[in-house]
């Protein structure tokens, strides 16, 4: 305990330090979070005599070093740190949160247009390299909402009885996010581009560039996909 003793006294003054260097940017909340802390006190005094719960020197230390901030006034210290938790909220919370959300559109904005959910597995962003590396074998579609005959593939490939004669799982992945760097890292010619993947390897493509090409040989050229 006189380590975790040691290390809140480093940690106090290594505060110090950064609330000299960022003192011009921070002397206009100073007013505003020490009016917060007089606000949040109660709160702050909860939660310490919860951490003093868990262990008396442990608690001790802890409540010391809180006291001497308190005692002290360093809201500029405070509001640093209030700064920097902020700034990794920011940082690390933010962009899952919108990952999240993008997965959310496109489940609900294209997945819905499909039928055959048992053979047919809709992508969400972010799930097109997690399923190649996943799976031994995978056959992939690369469609993009923006081709002329996707409306075509999309009733084509969502008749059950028309895939019955293709025995394996189907992956499409709609090109929604990120479309420029997707056609250019798998070197896309084609709005709807069939490829089939074996241990992360691509085997052979086809692509579908006619209504006639999806309605009449979808399924023609899903099986020559996948045959050697």
């Amino acid at each position: 305990m006189d380590r975790l003793t040691e290390w809140l006294s480093v940690f106090e003054e290594k505060t110090k330090e950064w609330g000299q260097v960022f003192q011009p940017l921070f002397q206009d909340f100073a007013q505003f979070f020490k009016g917060l802390g007089e606000t949040m006190k109660p709160t702050f005094e909860t939660f310490v005599s919860k951490v003093t719960q868990l262990g008396p020197k442990m608690g001790q230390a802890f409540q010391g070093w809180l006291e001497r901030l308190w005692q002290r006034k360093e809201w500029l210290i405070v509001g640093s740190l209030i700064v920097v938790l902020v700034t990794l909220v920011l940082v690390v919370i933010a962009p899952e949160s919108q990952k999240k959300i993008r997965v959310s559109q496109t489940n609900s904005l294209v997945a819905k247009e499909y039928g055959n959910k048992k053979q047919v597995k809709i992508l969400a962003d972010g799930e097109l390299e997690e399923t190649i590396r996943k799976n031994k074998e995978a056959v992939v579609i690369l469609a993009d909402p923006s081709d002329r005959y996707y409306d075509n593939f999309v009733k084509s490939i969502s008749d059950s009885e028309l895939m019955a004669d293709f025995n394996q799982k189907v992956y499409v992945y709609p090109i929604i996010y990120q479309d420029k760097k997707i056609k250019k890292f798998y070197q896309l010619t084609s709005g709807l581009t069939m490829i089939h993947f074996e241990h992360k390897r691509e085997q052979k493509r086809i692509t579908l560039n006619s209504q006639k090409e999806i309605e009449l040989y979808l399924v023609n050229h899903l099986n020559l996909l996948v045959t050697d």
